[in-house]
């Protein structure tokens, strides 16, 4: 379920000056903990006050600062400070204090690039966030939430990867085990010092993890899976075993689908996309496409979705479509 988080705080500033004035955007550094190999996200160094008209926004405003004594500094808001001559976003480009900082090297930015925040420095396998831990979870919330991107099933809001599974059994009676979603969120601070995250893809490289079953769609096997084409007037009714009944102007025709295509269609159904759209519905990509809907058996109980406008789009029909009208 979706609960909107408390409201982001803005991080604490250390040394002077305390802020900016109220026409201006403070350009806030967190320091690399070179010991711990994180960002420390829980308080900041005003760098600048950028004042000049903002030229352009960006999804990623950092850039890397050094300091005399050697420590390295992700800047938010720093594509405003000039670094780059050719593409500052800010005019004029704010300036900041050349005694104590300094332009990064390369090796530098590649270690800052890398590096997550130390708030989730406990995780075996940690989220790939700039961010700390409540302003993650409120770009993910305003992200997932809103539909406007993909879920992001295997990050468990403490910032870590789910537990890894290989079955149903190694997870919680109200979770199940799901193949390809053990993936993080990419997040950073964009132009507004917001923190903002990328959609975590679905991978077959990603490994299996324990998610519960209101996000994930029900455990258990399937038993019936039937594809309705409502403009073609087809039905396709797909079984574990590869038995495959095509219906068509009154007729009904029994096939076997390949065993490459069950593989692949029994890896889908029992996968997080189609599992998850039947119970709590689809988002679908298009909205054109022929109208049709689905219908998942799973463990005894019905799944049915109207599919209309994305019907087409879904590979499982694609392959479906392979064994005739």
């Amino acid at each position: 379920m979706c609960a909107e988080p408390p409201p982001e705080a803005p991080p604490p500033l250390l040394g002077t000056p305390s802020g900016c004035a109220a026409s201006c955007r403070e350009v806030v550094g967190f320091a690399l903990d070179g010991a711990r190999g994180c960002i420390d996200t829980n308080a900041g160094q005003l760098v600048s006050c950028s004042c000049g008209k903002l030229t352009f926004g960006t999804n990623n405003s950092e850039a890397c600062l050094k300091t005399k004594d050697g420590r390295r500094w992700l800047v938010v808001r720093g594509t405003e400070l000039g670094l780059n001559v050719e593409s500052s976003s800010a005019d004029p480009p704010a300036k900041f204090d050349a005694a104590v900082w300094s332009p990064c090297s390369e090796q530098d930015q590649e270690a800052l690039r890398t590096a997550q925040s130390c708030d989730f420095e406990a995780c075996e396998y940690p989220s790939l966030s700039h961010c700390g831990l409540k302003a993650t979870n409120a770009a993910l919330w305003s992200t997932t939430c809103s539909g406007t991107m993909q879920t992001i099933p295997g990050y468990d809001y403490q910032g870590c990867l789910k537990p890894t599974c290989e079955a149903d059994e190694d997870c919680a009676s109200d979770e199940r085990c799901v193949a390809g979603v053990g993936v993080m969120p990419g997040c950073n601070f964009d132009s507004e010092a917001k923190c903002g995250c990328g959609p975590g893809q679905i991978s077959e490289s990603a490994p299996a993890v324990c998610v519960d079953v209101a996000t994930a769609g029900p455990r258990g096997k399937w038993e019936r899976y039937r594809a309705h084409d409502l403009d073609r007037k087809v039905v396709w009714d797909l079984y574990p075993d590869g038995k495959l009944l095509i219906t068509a102007r009154g007729e009904v025709k029994q096939t076997q689908v390949s065993a490459e295509h069950l593989a692949y269609l029994d890896k889908e159904l029992n996968g997080f996309t189609i599992r998850a759209g039947m119970q709590n519905g689809f988002i679908c990509q298009t909205d054109t496409g022929f109208p049709g809907n689905l219908t998942l058996v799973v463990a005894g109980k019905t799944y049915a979705r109207d599919l209309s406008g994305c019907f087409y789009d879904l590979p499982l029909t694609l392959v479906l479509r392979q064994y005739g009208l």
